[in-house]
């Protein structure tokens, strides 16, 4: 009969080494974008490349900057609809609290934000666990079945994509289907369908996004364009491996682009620049958010509470 060695004195469970399975969950999706980099990079042209920042256009990042913005506000209006009605969360309070999170996600892994986020709520409004942890999940399931349903005509839009890429979007208005089931069976209230129809605001700005930065590098800015390079982008960022996604966004964005004929002298600009404008808003009032948060030490109410 084996026996399990004791906990020396004093030590924490947390002490004790990590297992190899939980090594490899860390590091391995950062050594694989790593590599990703390495090999997209050691073919680009570091003077050509240099060519093509300078002759961006400014004007549309501008517009693309904007778009990033707003799709924060829209995801804190999604938050707000699902929550506001129990703990009395304004929209003005919940985009405060979502560009926090995303700013904490820029620079820590796993997407750390979202624990920040659902912490605010707790603390300062009494939103239980249970109930943002629910709406995480309906916003994972709305996002996907937003996306999804965005992208399902891409295979009629670019009929010589490689056969495994259009047949695997092919199956996808059956994903589609049982994604807003999903939805439907896990959302309690009238505002099931409401989930999906706010996503595609969502989409719409990312769209917009995508499209305006193409411009910017003189790429002709096409829907089937920025179709796939959502959809490449979200299946790069799907795990998450480094702070803000740096390099698994940009892996994404290369990759789409050269798949639909963009020269890698403009594809990986674009990259760069896009998710540059992704994070740009969220670190400049994510921070700034953030920062004010911190001076705030009582929630809301606490200061009448102690009178009372």
């Amino acid at each position: 009969m084996s026996v399990t060695p004791p906990v020396p004195a004093g030590a924490s469970p947390s002490a004790r080494p990590k297992s190899w399975g939980r090594v490899a969950g860390q590091w391995v999706p950062v050594v694989l974008v790593a590599a990703g980099c390495v090999w997209v990079g050691r073919s680009v042209d570091l003077h050509e490349l240099l060519r093509s920042l300078a002759a961006v256009n400014v004007w549309p990042l501008g517009l693309a900057l904007l778009f990033a913005a707003l799709g924060v506000v829209a995801h804190a209006a999604y938050w707000r609809v699902l929550v506001g009605g129990t703990a009395g969360v304004t929209l003005r309070e919940m985009t405060v609290y979502s560009f926090a999170s995303y700013a904490t996600n820029a620079f820590l892994p796993m997407r750390a934000g979202e624990a920040l986020r659902v912490w605010l709520l707790q603390r300062r409004h009494a939103v239980p666990l249970t109930l943002s942890g629910a709406t995480i999940a309906l916003e994972k399931i709305a996002d996907v079945a937003s996306l999804l349903l965005l992208v399902s005509p891409l295979p009629w839009l670019i009929p010589d994509l490689p056969p495994s890429v259009a047949q695997a979007l092919r199956v996808l208005p059956c994903i589609v289907l049982a994604a807003v089931v999903a939805v439907v069976i896990a959302s309690r209230h009238a505002l099931r369908w409401k989930l999906l129809s706010g996503f595609h605001v969502v989409r719409r700005l990312d769209v917009s996004a995508i499209l305006s930065v193409l411009a910017a590098v003189h790429v002709a800015p096409t829907l089937e364009k920025a179709l796939v390079v959502i959809l490449s982008v979200n299946i790069a960022t799907a795990i998450p491996a480094t702070p803000g996604q740096v390099g698994s966004h940009e892996l994404g964005s290369t990759i789409a682009l050269r798949l639909v004929g963009v020269s890698e002298a403009q594809a990986v600009p674009f990259a760069l620049l896009y998710h540059a404008t992704q994070l740009l808003p969220i670190l400049v009032l994510g921070l700034s958010t953030a920062r004010s948060l911190s001076r705030e030490a009582d929630p809301p109410g606490a200061a009448g509470a102690n009178v009372a």
